[in-house]
């Protein structure tokens, strides 16, 4: 059997750089990340349906907060202030940073769809939802929810040798750095427990 790629998508958030996602032959995913790393998932391991999340940027919200209050306050204890340079200053400066920590804000705020594993529902595959268009997203989470549905309709695996890949699997990603040592343990133990 060839590599051949079924489908692609290619994303690039508003403050990341350019990422891949390739489904091959319809059983494994590739994920291509910047700089060349990547990794790979079998799309049996896969949750058969992902999740929405949001990403809040909270130092945005934070600022705009801060930029709301700081003119609040200006308008609401200083109004009577003798020097009105000041005023409008310290006014012009709680609306920047409001105005400022609002941009910021909703362009950092971003919905993803989330894929977690089968069996210990670690997160492995996030993708920005409706980039870089809304067809393309839609045309290849179709696709990926049907290779997912498809290979488990196929696999005819016993409940334990689905739980030691899986194990396997996160094992391999957590040497390779896509996980960390403790979210891996974690899933060890949550897998072990199955048996």
């Amino acid at each position: 059997m060839t590599d051949e790629s079924s489908i692609t998508l290619n994303q690039r958030g508003a403050f990341s750089r350019l990422r891949q996602f390739a489904l091959i032959n319809g059983r494994q995913l590739r994920i291509t990340l910047p700089a060349g790393q990547g990794y790979s998932i079998d799309v049996l391991a896969l949750a058969p349906a992902g999740r929405h999340r949001f990403t809040i940027p909270w130092p945005w919200l934070a600022l705009l907060l801060l930029g709301v209050g700081a003119s609040v306050l200006t308008i609401q204890f200083l109004n009577d202030l003798s020097n009105r340079a000041v005023y409008f200053g310290m006014l012009a400066t709680g609306g920047l940073f409001a105005a400022l920590g609002a941009l910021m804000f909703f362009k950092g705020l971003v919905r993803w769809r989330v894929f977690v594993s089968r069996h210990a529902h670690v997160p492995l595959l996030s993708v920005l939802v409706n980039q870089p268009d809304r067809k393309s997203f839609r045309t290849f989470i179709a696709e990926l929810e049907q290779a997912i549905a498809s290979a488990s309709a196929q696999a005819d695996i016993p409940k334990d040798k689905q739980i030691a890949g899986e194990t396997r699997m996160l094992r391999r990603l957590s040497e390779e750095g896509v996980l960390t040592p403790a979210v891996y343990e974690q899933a060890k133990t949550k897998l072990l427990g199955h048996y």
